[in-house]
């Protein structure tokens, strides 16, 4: 069988006209064998600036909470675990986007934003599950969603924890970003803990949780 050689660069000549009224011929060459760019070519990365696509690939992954099934965000958390060997800087700036939007919704508790809330919960969960983050990042996150918007006024406070400027939390304390007829929190801290309670508690850890 005969196997066809490989496309040979193609020639282009185009005709312009001189400055003494002739004519000459201009050469262009081409390369008809282009084959793309090797997505795991660390040279073909900073040739095209491998730094932009971050922001990119970031956003895309991220969207997977928005409107994404549950499997496929556990199946995203298990992709960024074999990414984190070859390219941890994308790992990292995931984390990092997503802490931040969590903190976000905290902070904002938009109703439209629920379902989104919701899988950044499941995929922070899993992100532990997976072993990508610590449990004091778990536990941060609970605490975040437990006490944020119910600090006690500094007024009411004692004068021991005047001086040391601590700011105290109380769960009866009213806020306008957590209301007491409003459970979303709730739901997120129990969706929290029933996605990562069977790696987060251990038989080291069970005293010092309960």
């Amino acid at each position: 069988a005969k196997v066809a050689p490989p496309a040979a660069a193609t020639t282009t000549t185009t005709t312009t006209a001189t400055e003494d009224g002739g004519e000459g011929t201009d050469e262009e060459k081409t390369d008809d064998n282009n084959d793309g760019i090797d997505p795991l070519d660390a040279a073909a990365h900073a040739a095209i600036g491998a730094e932009n696509l971050l922001p990119a690939l970031t956003k895309y992954i991220l969207s997977t909470c928005r409107g994404g099934r549950l499997d496929t965000i556990r199946t995203v958390c298990r992709l960024l675990l074999r990414l984190k060997r070859y390219r941890a800087t994308l790992v990292v700036r995931v984390v990092d986007e997503l802490l931040e939007r969590i903190y976000h919704g905290v902070e904002t508790n938009d109703y439209r934003e629920q379902q989104r809330r919701v899988g950044e919960i499941f995929m922070l969960a899993e992100l532990y599950n997976t072993g990508i983050v610590r449990s004091q990042c778990v536990f941060q996150i609970l605490d975040l969603l437990l006490q944020y918007g119910h600090q006690v006024p500094r007024d009411r406070l004692n004068d021991r924890y005047r001086a040391a400027g601590v700011t105290v939390f109380h769960p009866l304390v009213l806020s306008k970003i957590d209301r007491a007829n409003d459970p979303f929190r709730v739901k997120l801290v129990c969706l929290l803990i029933d996605t990562c309670s069977k790696t987060l508690v251990r038989k080291r850890n069970a005293k010092g949780l309960r």
